[in-house]
């Protein structure tokens, strides 16, 4: 449940470079939400297994007026209600990376009967956390703490989503694909996000496929992506990047804490080591 602790890293992250204050309610609320999940489904951003925004509506919950992605949203928050006031157990569904709903559930080895004292912010602040996450060539993704680059990543989203409008028949629902991407081309100017989301436009190309008319972003390799790294924090001795390693599915995964060590490569065997 690491991401919770980034989310509440990134929303403090965020308030001080935008000189707000805003709550993790209200980023959610006026943020988020507008830029993730206000669309038609195939077009959200991000994924969270089981979770509302995954959920049909059955036609008997249909609430005239209401349009569906705003209906998903109450549907969360009434459950994240629901678990603050403890009517509920949490889950994977309402906070990204928990523990599955029961103990016959994929991700059953979480659960403890430790009983948790959530608020809201708690387990909102997960979804930032979540959309935080790098997804490396290997199938695994990476929460960093470095904040640079988790406010560079954050920059990011808006471009997502700008290019899954741009593009037909572009698969959504990829943020972690596309972090990936984002960080491969864009890092070097991350002090210039238009320039970056150029450089990510113009090379995207070359990792996109397509299955049944829909396209896919494909990861990089990535040892591309530690050299890209490496290009920004590999300097003298280099910066240790601590980061956390995990897969979140109907199962989920961890490799736990590891420091990414990116010291400037000045002979072959280097590389090796």
């Amino acid at each position: 449940m690491y991401t919770t602790d980034i989310g509440r890293k990134f929303i403090d992250l965020y308030n001080e470079k935008s000189g707000s204050s805003l709550s993790s309610e209200i980023f959610f609320e006026d943020n988020f939400f507008p830029l993730f999940f206000n669309s038609e489904d195939h077009l959200h951003l991000m994924h969270v297994h089981s979770s509302s925004f995954f959920q049909k509506i059955s036609p008997k919950d249909q609430t005239p007026g209401i349009s569906v992605p705003d209906f998903k949203k109450k549907r969360l928050m009434d459950n994240i209600n629901d678990i603050v006031n403890k009517v509920r157990d949490v889950s994977g569904s309402e906070g990204v990376g928990y523990m599955a709903g029961s103990p016959q559930g994929t991700t059953a080895g979480q659960i403890s009967n430790i009983r948790l004292n959530l608020k809201k912010a708690t387990l909102l602040n997960s979804w930032f956390g979540g959309a935080l996450g790098v997804g490396f060539g290997g199938g695994y993704n990476l929460l960093f703490q470095e904040p640079e680059i988790n406010w560079f990543i954050s920059q990011g989203w808006k471009y997502y989503r700008k290019y899954l409008n741009e593009t037909p028949r572009m698969k959504g629902r990829q943020i972690e694909t596309w972090n990936g991407i984002w960080l491969l081309y864009g890092l070097k100017f991350r002090n210039d996000p238009q320039r970056a989301y150029k450089e990510v436009k113009f090379y995207i190309t070359s990792h996109l496929s397509e299955d049944n008319k829909i396209i896919n972003i494909v990861r990089p390799e990535w040892l591309r992506q530690i050299v890209s790294l490496a290009n920004v924090y590999g300097e003298g001795e280099g910066k240790p990047l601590l980061v956390n390693g995990y897969k979140f599915a109907s199962r989920n995964e961890s490799l736990g804490f590891l420091y990414l060590k990116l010291p400037e490569v000045r002979k072959l065997n280097e590389i090796y080591d």
